[in-house]
């Protein structure tokens, strides 16, 4: 009786999936794992050399518990590395205020998340990373055993996060560009670079983003470009632009303005309203693919 019961028991099990697998966001043909190779850092003297350096690609999920992401590796030239990515594709909070001003009435049009994804910056000396590029991801933290047996963790990324008010820095999030300075790096001594996928857009599991790898920091690559302009979230936004990529890797329809109205209306105006009026008079969102979100999803204050 006893071992019918255990025979019962393990058809039970056997007959449920705990793989877990439904959890995860499925394949969709583009890979999860990339390896770019090796990147020379571009000289960047001009907004021209900014376009010619950028690199496009796209990764997808894995579909499992393993994450996904980028990799590539670079030479250290004995200076500053800026490392620069822009994923897919803009994001901003809608504003619901109930009496909307000039400030925040330019973002009272909703965004649509499902078209945004989110790549995680980290880079170190090759020789630290865990990881097996182009097969898995890993990190840059290295365990050693104290005198009494403890094991610390000890974390070697160099990568850190700037352009945002907090002490230590914080990856950007959701859609937006994240970029990092390597200073002093060691002459001749290979590094390696990886994007971490922490999420993919949701309409269809591909993450297309651009890339820039240069020489010197990120704030010159900020002053080559804008010059006099000072607004952040403008300066950032914009370097890379085209990053949502179908496919074929051609540009995504109308996203290059979709992105100019974004920045501009970063730096003042309404813009990205103006933008989200026109894509909704112009095309059946529940059918097209729409950069602006359904303001019929916008919550009413008054419920």
């Amino acid at each position: 009786m006893r071992a019918s019961f255990g025979l019962l028991a393990l058809g039970l099990i056997a007959g449920c999936d705990y793989s877990g697998d439904w959890l995860f966001a499925s394949p969709s043909g583009a890979p999860g794992v990339v390896h770019l190779g090796e990147l020379v850092p571009a000289v960047i003297d001009s907004p021209e050399d900014i376009q010619n350096a950028i690199v496009y690609g796209e990764v997808g999920a894995t579909g499992t518990a393993e994450s996904g992401g980028v990799t590539f590796s670079f030479i250290g030239n004995g200076g500053s590395v800026c490392i620069w990515v822009d994923p897919e594709l803009v994001y901003w909070n809608q504003s619901v205020a109930a009496v909307p001003d000039a400030t925040n009435a330019k973002w009272r049009y909703p965004d649509n998340p499902f078209d945004d994804g989110d790549l995680d910056l980290y880079a170190g000396f090759a020789v630290y990373y865990s990881g097996s590029p182009g097969e898995r991801m890993g990190d840059f933290e290295i365990r050693y055993e104290d005198s009494l047996g403890n094991q610390i963790p000890v974390d070697f990324n160099e990568c850190t996060i700037g352009g945002l008010d907090v002490p230590f820095g914080a990856h950007a999030g959701r859609g937006s560009p994240e970029s990092c300075t390597l200073t002093a790096t060691a002459e001749g001594v290979s590094y390696i670079v990886a994007m971490d996928a922490w999420s993919t857009p949701l309409d269809d599991n591909r993450l297309a983003y651009g890339l820039l790898v240069a020489e010197g920091s990120c704030s010159n690559l900020r002053d080559t470009y804008w010059g006099e302009i000072n607004d952040p979230q403008l300066l950032d936004e914009c370097v890379i632009l085209g990053e949502a990529r179908d496919e074929a890797g051609e540009v995504l329809n109308d996203s290059e303005n979709f992105e100019l109205a974004f920045c501009t209306t970063a730096a003042g105006g309404d813009a990205l309203v103006d933008y989200c009026e026109t894509e909704a008079e112009t095309y059946d969102c529940d059918v097209d693919h729409c950069f602006c979100g359904d303001p019929n999803d916008t919550p009413d204050l008054l419920d």
